[in-house]
């Protein structure tokens, strides 16, 4: 691993510092917050707990009276984790405004404090204001759009679907010099940005929207959907193709996905070319919670500590997802898997959480050798044991954002229909009527009941 000595200079400039003037007090602190450290995880157990066993307004109220609200460094996840809450309560505007305030906020806070910073290359990277991970500046406007879908506000959940990619390229272009991460651009967001335009008649925007989709589900991309494409975009693609003539993109497509356009061409005899349609995104689970990985180096005379967050990416199945309809029954696939994105944007930035780590490690090493040289080596060993303690990993994260976002879809005559939704083995019974070319865009969440309301499924 290349560590540029740019990434090094806090260390050299805070070594310049009289750290005999600052031992002392450095050690009371850093003892004060071993003794009294919590990881997020552990301090949000109980208002997540709530919220899976559907007890959202024991969640909100936990929530509030919690030091999320009022801690600085962690306001952003306050409005993250509230605004999914109320959401399940059915309180659309209030979780709406909320993930807009978060959205405002993760953008200052790419400019932080000034002492914040300071402090975490002295203790670790927790005390700083969190300013949010690449996906969960994104998913808030996925979420944004999924919850206009449910109160069937197209406009609004076309504005926020555009403003996934702009946001990702935004990020990216502040790596600077050329970089990207691997999560560069989403491909959830084109298919879910397509279906909203197809549903608003755009289709020429909805061709952009689902090729891009395709080219990148086609891509490397598909370790983030399971390996998989979300059902329906083949098809969708390619009806839209041939109702728009555009003989320029039907040959590659037919070509790259033989089998899924031949099954298109038999759903079009069957129901025609201008048929009505139902497209459910289900959400389901939460994304798993970070957790720290350390390593212990001794070096001489001290024990350094270096530790990153991540989240451990593994295969988590769920109960049936699809659309029951009269006789047939129609399964769901992944469109995104956040575990998956989550652990990739971790690993993007274990370089600079490393680099970041030696520093710290540079500034404690100073600051124990000072303390052996002014009070000894009981005193060198107890400070030694603090700093290595002290050194953790930032865990905190937006816990309660859906693990998983699944997509069904059918071509139907027009008509009336009683359905049945399923979202990970939970049932919602819907009556829609259906007219000629109408996409009708549902939104289902595997929520349990809630005691005092029913969490929202609108078409």
């Amino acid at each position: 691993m290349n560590l540029s000595l740019q990434a090094l200079t806090p260390a050299i400039a805070v070594s310049t510092i009289a750290v005999s003037t600052i031992a002392v007090s450095t050690i009371a602190v850093l003892t004060l917050a071993m003794a009294g450290c919590a990881s997020y995880t552990d301090e949000t157990k109980v208002i997540r707990s709530e919220f899976i066993q559907g007890d959202y307004s024991a969640s909100l109220a936990n929530i509030d009276k919690s030091s999320l609200k009022t801690s600085s460094s962690s306001k952003l996840l306050y409005f993250l984790e509230r605004s999914m809450i109320l959401d399940r309560l059915g309180n659309a505007d209030r979780s709406r405004s909320d993930l807009l305030k978060a959205d405002s906020l993760a953008d200052k806070l790419y400019t932080v404090s000034i002492s914040k910073t300071a402090a975490s290359f002295v203790v670790s990277d927790d005390v700083a204001d969190y300013s949010g991970e690449d996906y969960e500046r994104i998913a808030i406007q996925t979420m944004l759009a999924l919850s206009f879908i449910g109160d069937g506000d197209l406009p609004n959940a076309q504005v926020a679907a555009r403003r996934i990619n702009s946001k990702l390229a935004e990020i990216n272009g502040s790596y600077g010099n050329g970089k990207k991460s691997a999560y560069s651009e989403d491909a959830f967001a084109h298919y879910l940005a397509g279906m909203i335009h197809e549903a608003r008649g755009d289709d020429d925007n909805a061709i952009v929207e689902y090729g891009k989709a395709v080219s990148l589900y086609d891509s490397d991309y598909r370790k983030f959907s399971d390996g998989s494409k979300p059902g329906g975009l083949i098809e969708a693609y390619y009806r839209l193709l041939l109702q728009r003539r555009r003989s320029d993109k039907i040959p590659a497509l037919k070509k790259a996905h033989p089998a899924e356009t031949s099954a298109a061409d038999i759903s079009i005899a069957a129901v025609g070319d201008n048929p009505a349609q139902i497209s459910v995104v289900h959400e389901i689970g939460q994304i798993s919670p970070k957790v720290s990985v350390s390593s212990m180096i001794g070096t001489g005379t001290q024990i350094v500590r270096l530790s990153f967050p991540m989240i451990q990416f593994h295969y988590r199945g769920y109960g049936a997802t699809g659309i029951a309809l009269a006789n047939r029954w129609l399964p769901a696939s992944v469109a995104a898997d956040m575990d998956a994105i989550g652990a990739q944007c971790l690993d993007d930035k274990k370089a600079r959480i490393i680099a970041k780590g030696i520093t710290r490690a540079f500034i404690k090493g100073a600051i124990v050798e000072e303390t052996r040289r002014n009070f000894g080596e009981g005193a060198a060993l107890l400070a030694n044991l603090v700093t290595a303690a002290t050194e953790t990993a930032d865990t905190r994260g937006w816990t309660l954002l859906p693990g998983r976002f699944l997509v069904t879809r059918a071509w139907l005559p027009a008509g009336k229909y009683m359905l049945t939704v399923k979202t990970s083995g939970r049932e919602t019974p819907m009556e829609i009527v259906l007219r000629p070319g109408e996409l009708k865009l549902i939104r289902a969440t595997d929520g349990l009941k809630s005691k005092k309301s029913e969490p929202q499924l609108k078409s």
